[in-house]
Protein backbone atom coordinates (compact mmCIF):
# COMPACT_ATOMS: atom_id res chain seq x y z
CA UNK A 1 0.00 0.00 0.00
CA UNK A 2 1.22 3.58 -1.01
CA UNK A 3 1.61 6.24 1.05
CA UNK A 4 0.49 9.08 -0.77
CA UNK A 5 2.13 12.68 -1.11
CA UNK A 6 2.72 15.99 -2.98
CA UNK A 7 5.49 17.71 -3.71
CA UNK A 8 5.74 21.06 -5.38
CA UNK A 9 6.51 24.62 -5.89
CA UNK A 10 5.11 27.69 -5.33
CA UNK A 11 5.65 30.98 -6.92
CA UNK A 12 3.57 34.17 -5.93
CA UNK A 13 1.03 32.17 -3.71
CA UNK A 14 0.18 29.89 -6.74
CA UNK A 15 1.61 25.97 -6.31
CA UNK A 16 2.19 23.65 -8.41
CA UNK A 17 3.77 20.21 -8.66
CA UNK A 18 3.32 16.48 -8.46
CA UNK A 19 0.96 12.95 -7.22
CA UNK A 20 3.84 11.13 -5.24
CA UNK A 21 2.26 7.73 -4.69
CA UNK A 22 4.78 5.84 -2.37
CA UNK A 23 6.94 6.23 0.40
CA UNK A 24 6.02 10.14 1.22
CA UNK A 25 6.65 9.91 4.46
CA UNK A 26 8.98 11.86 6.85
CA UNK A 27 11.62 8.38 6.99
CA UNK A 28 11.65 8.08 3.32
CA UNK A 29 10.67 10.94 0.80
CA UNK A 30 10.66 13.81 3.54
CA UNK A 31 14.76 12.93 4.09
CA UNK A 32 15.07 13.11 0.42
CA UNK A 33 13.86 16.30 0.39
CA UNK A 34 15.82 17.61 3.11
CA UNK A 35 18.91 16.56 0.81
CA UNK A 36 17.46 18.33 -2.43
CA UNK A 37 16.88 21.57 -0.39
CA UNK A 38 19.90 22.15 2.00
CA UNK A 39 22.45 20.99 -1.31
CA UNK A 40 20.63 23.86 -3.03
CA UNK A 41 18.81 21.63 -5.69
CA UNK A 42 15.58 21.52 -7.05
CA UNK A 43 12.97 19.42 -4.85
CA UNK A 44 11.37 18.21 -7.80
CA UNK A 45 14.60 16.35 -7.90
CA UNK A 46 13.82 13.91 -5.44
CA UNK A 47 11.07 11.67 -7.66
CA UNK A 48 12.41 10.24 -10.77
CA UNK A 49 10.51 10.12 -13.93
CA UNK A 50 8.58 7.03 -13.50
CA UNK A 51 7.26 8.42 -9.43
CA UNK A 52 5.72 11.80 -11.14
CA UNK A 53 2.40 12.65 -12.09
CA UNK A 54 1.87 16.32 -12.76
CA UNK A 55 -0.65 17.75 -11.21
CA UNK A 56 -1.28 21.20 -12.76
CA UNK A 57 -4.17 22.72 -10.79
CA UNK A 58 -2.58 21.10 -7.17
CA UNK A 59 -5.98 19.60 -5.89
CA UNK A 60 -4.24 17.05 -4.81
CA UNK A 61 -2.46 18.72 -2.03
CA UNK A 62 -5.67 19.94 -0.41
CA UNK A 63 -6.89 16.30 -0.25
CA UNK A 64 -6.83 15.45 3.47
CA UNK A 65 -8.08 11.90 2.98
CA UNK A 66 -5.63 10.89 0.22
CA UNK A 67 -2.21 13.31 0.47
CA UNK A 68 -0.82 12.25 3.51
CA UNK A 69 2.07 14.15 3.31
CA UNK A 70 3.32 17.05 1.48
CA UNK A 71 6.21 19.11 0.57
CA UNK A 72 6.72 22.50 -0.72
CA UNK A 73 9.39 24.98 -2.01
CA UNK A 74 8.20 28.56 -2.10
CA UNK A 75 10.14 30.48 -4.46
CA UNK A 76 9.24 33.86 -3.07
CA UNK A 77 10.79 33.19 0.62
CA UNK A 78 13.45 30.54 0.03
CA UNK A 79 11.67 28.15 2.61
CA UNK A 80 10.40 24.45 2.41
CA UNK A 81 6.90 23.81 3.91
CA UNK A 82 5.45 20.69 4.79
CA UNK A 83 1.95 19.09 4.79
CA UNK A 84 0.29 16.63 6.48
CA UNK A 85 -2.54 15.12 5.69
CA UNK A 86 -5.97 13.33 7.77
CA UNK A 87 -7.03 16.50 10.35
CA UNK A 88 -10.70 16.39 10.72
CA UNK A 89 -10.80 19.98 11.04
CA UNK A 90 -9.95 22.76 8.49
CA UNK A 91 -7.07 24.42 9.11
CA UNK A 92 -6.73 26.87 5.98
CA UNK A 93 -9.84 28.74 4.63
CA UNK A 94 -9.90 25.52 1.74
CA UNK A 95 -12.47 23.21 0.39
CA UNK A 96 -12.35 19.61 0.50
CA UNK A 97 -14.36 16.71 -1.27
CA UNK A 98 -14.06 14.45 1.28
CA UNK A 99 -14.20 15.16 5.52
CA UNK A 100 -10.69 15.23 6.10
CA UNK A 101 -7.94 17.90 5.10
CA UNK A 102 -4.36 19.07 4.84
CA UNK A 103 -2.97 21.19 7.12
CA UNK A 104 0.51 23.30 6.98
CA UNK A 105 2.59 21.64 10.00
CA UNK A 106 5.83 23.93 10.39
CA UNK A 107 7.80 25.58 7.62
CA UNK A 108 11.89 25.24 7.00
CA UNK A 109 13.87 28.02 6.60
CA UNK A 110 17.79 26.81 5.76
CA UNK A 111 19.11 30.39 6.86
CA UNK A 112 17.94 29.72 10.51
CA UNK A 113 17.27 25.92 10.64
CA UNK A 114 19.93 23.55 10.24
CA UNK A 115 19.04 20.06 8.59
CA UNK A 116 20.24 18.51 11.77
CA UNK A 117 16.93 20.38 13.44
CA UNK A 118 14.85 19.90 10.36
CA UNK A 119 15.43 15.94 10.99
CA UNK A 120 14.63 16.31 14.59
CA UNK A 121 11.55 17.94 13.60
CA UNK A 122 10.89 15.22 11.42
CA UNK A 123 11.36 12.77 13.92
CA UNK A 124 9.31 14.22 16.31
CA UNK A 125 5.90 13.29 14.95
CA UNK A 126 5.27 9.45 14.84
CA UNK A 127 1.92 7.41 13.39
CA UNK A 128 3.00 4.85 16.34
CA UNK A 129 3.91 7.81 19.01
CA UNK A 130 1.52 8.46 21.84
CA UNK A 131 2.01 12.16 21.96
CA UNK A 132 -1.33 13.12 20.83
CA UNK A 133 -0.71 16.92 19.95
CA UNK A 134 -1.65 17.56 15.94
CA UNK A 135 1.73 19.13 15.48
CA UNK A 136 4.31 17.35 17.88
CA UNK A 137 6.81 18.77 14.86
CA UNK A 138 6.21 22.36 16.10
CA UNK A 139 7.67 21.43 19.39
CA UNK A 140 11.66 21.58 17.33
CA UNK A 141 10.29 24.04 14.22
CA UNK A 142 7.09 26.17 15.04
CA UNK A 143 5.22 28.37 12.34
CA UNK A 144 2.86 31.59 13.35
CA UNK A 145 -0.21 30.81 12.56
CA UNK A 146 -0.71 34.45 11.16
CA UNK A 147 1.90 34.79 8.98
CA UNK A 148 3.20 31.32 8.36
CA UNK A 149 6.72 32.16 8.91
CA UNK A 150 8.91 30.37 11.27
CA UNK A 151 9.19 31.64 14.71
CA UNK A 152 10.53 29.97 18.23
CA UNK A 153 9.25 27.54 19.65
CA UNK A 154 7.58 28.64 22.95
CA UNK A 155 6.05 31.54 20.66
CA UNK A 156 2.37 31.22 18.98
CA UNK A 157 2.59 34.47 16.93
CA UNK A 158 5.45 36.77 15.49
CA UNK A 159 3.47 39.97 16.79
CA UNK A 160 -0.09 41.42 18.13
CA UNK A 161 -0.81 41.85 14.23
CA UNK A 162 -0.22 38.03 13.56
CA UNK A 163 -2.59 37.27 16.20
CA UNK A 164 -4.81 39.48 14.94
CA UNK A 165 -5.15 37.53 11.88
CA UNK A 166 -4.48 34.04 12.90
CA UNK A 167 -6.37 31.15 11.56
CA UNK A 168 -9.15 29.81 13.38
CA UNK A 169 -9.03 26.42 14.66
CA UNK A 170 -5.65 25.91 14.45
CA UNK A 171 -4.43 24.29 17.53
Amino acid sequence: MGTRGFIGIKNKGKITGYYNHYDSYYESLGRQILEFYYNGNSIIGALDEERQRINKDSKFLRDGLYCEYGYVYNKNDDTLEVYRGFFKQKQLLEKSDTDYYVHLVFVIDRKIHSKELALKAFDAYSLDSEDKRYYPERSVINVCTGCWKPIEVDKRYHDKKCENKAIIGDI
